[in-house]
């Protein structure tokens, strides 16, 4: 489990809270070390703890202890966890931390037939009185597939590294802390470390030891860490740029001397999003608000892991701060797009040529939508109306908004877009979209 500084991390828990002895399986999914352990076994225990809920009504098992690996086996680890369910008419909550550990094993009971995690959690929420909680590191472990084996009784809540806002409440003093937060993100455990170097040295240890290592034994990659970490490497410098499978194997090619095939390409990248460290954004044709299939955009589930995949000397603000506010995003649960839309524009010359403009995200919930510029400085004119060009061509009434690295006042301009300084809108609502 982790063991990080106690970050109260409300709107999770109050997520968990709603959804006791609702009679569903709760998914804790997303990155490793992103606390979803913490969150689970020590700020929701201590929830229940408070409530009333006796100690010994929690059943508690962390699957990636080395000690309990015999669980590994589904028999096995169903055997345990039933001979600590209590009998007495009081509910008993279920805690499995990493279920993705649990291996399928042949039935023995019915010839052919398998028997994985899904099918000792379906038999817990058939004992009356069982309220059970597992995490997981894998999206795959509720793809399409098992969540139809779940016979629609499991609820998923993805769980991302801390929010600015998160950290802010924490560390409401600290006057550096927008600075850390762009270098270093919001992975749990280094709000405990207070120098540099160890934050750098966190980060790179999680990649080469928690990260790589667990997509290539996951995924029985032999042979082939190096193109793994260079194809990561590779997107990681490329934040905030339209891309595809074509292109990154055209990088192989021109800066490495060989060749990868795009299909292998598009299976790591797979891997990647599994693991929880990358998110695409798909394009959207903002006049015609439909989906544009071809080139995307990744995003790491937390900047400061993408920085130290780049040994923090390719930071690029610019990408670094985009990034920020696609994670700001989708802690918001919102859904992220890259805009697109095609105007009709005057070259140097007064010669009007078709050109294809992007607004770097549209953000949409189920009751609207904003559109988002970053724009690390607007020290000039002609930069200013080099980032809101394709806003003001925009003629829906929805919110469109600037984001800035440098403080402003938060204000309209008489075209009705919105400025306001990165920090101020980590911290606050100016989507005009629901913030918790």
């Amino acid at each position: 489990m982790d063991h990080v500084l106690d970050i109260k991390r409300e709107s999770y828990l109050r997520t968990l809270l709603s959804k006791v002895g609702d009679g569903q399986a709760k998914v804790l999914t997303g990155l490793r070390r992103s606390g979803k352990s913490y969150l689970l076994f020590r700020l929701f225990r201590d929830a229940l703890l408070a409530s009333g809920v006796k100690d010994d009504h929690i059943v508690s098992l962390a699957l990636d202890d080395i000690r309990n690996q015999k669980y590994w086996n589904p028999m096995n680890l169903d055997d345990h966890v039933r001979s600590l369910i209590k009998d007495d008419g009081e509910r008993t909550y279920v805690f499995i931390d990493e279920i993705q550990f649990v291996r399928p094993v042949q039935s023995p009971f019915v010839d052919g037939a398998e028997v994985g995690f899904q099918n000792v959690v379906l038999g817990w929420l058939a004992i009356p009185g069982v309220d059970v909680y597992v995490t997981g590191s894998n999206s795959r472990m509720l793809s399409s597939d098992i969540a139809t084996e779940f016979r629609g009784r499991v609820d998923s809540i993805e769980v991302r590294p801390l929010s600015f806002r998160e950290l802010k409440a924490a560390f409401p003093e600290n006057q550096r802390l927008l600075d850390d937060y762009i270098v270093f993100g919001g992975m749990p455990f280094l709000a405990r470390l207070k120098e540099n170097p160890e934050r750098r040295r966190y980060l790179r240890n999680l990649f080469g030891e928690i990260y790589l290592k667990d997509i290539l034994e996951r995924n029985a990659i032999r042979g082939d860490k190096g193109t793994l970490d260079a194809l990561l490497r590779a997107i990681a410098s490329s934040v905030g740029s339209l891309t595809n499978v074509m292109r990154l194997s055209n990088v192989f090619r021109s800066l490495e001397g060989r060749k990868v095939q795009p299909a292998t390409i598009e299976r790591y990248i797979g891997f990647f999003e599994d693991s929880f460290l990358l998110e695409p954004a798909s394009r959207l044709d903002v006049k015609g608000n439909r989906h544009i299939a071809g080139l995307r955009k990744y995003y790491f589930m937390d900047s400061g892991l993408r920085n130290a995949l780049l040994d923090f000397s390719e930071i690029e603000a610019a990408h670094a701060m985009e990034n920020i506010v696609y994670n700001e995003f989708r802690s918001r649960g919102l859904e992220v797009r890259v805009g697109s839309l095609a105007a009709d524009l005057r070259d140097e010359d007064g010669e009007v040529q078709r050109k294809t403009l992007e607004i770097d995200f549209v953000a949409t919930d189920g009751n609207g939508k904003a559109y988002v510029q970053c724009a690390y400085d607007l020290a000039s004119e002609a930069k200013r109306k080099q980032e809101t060009r394709g806003l003001l061509r925009i003629k829906d009434g929805f919110r469109k908004l600037v984001v800035t690295r440098n403080p402003v006042v938060p204000s309209f301009d008489k075209d009705g877009i919105f400025y306001v300084g990165l920090e101020d809108f980590l911290l606050g609502d100016y989507l005009g979209l629901p913030v918790d």
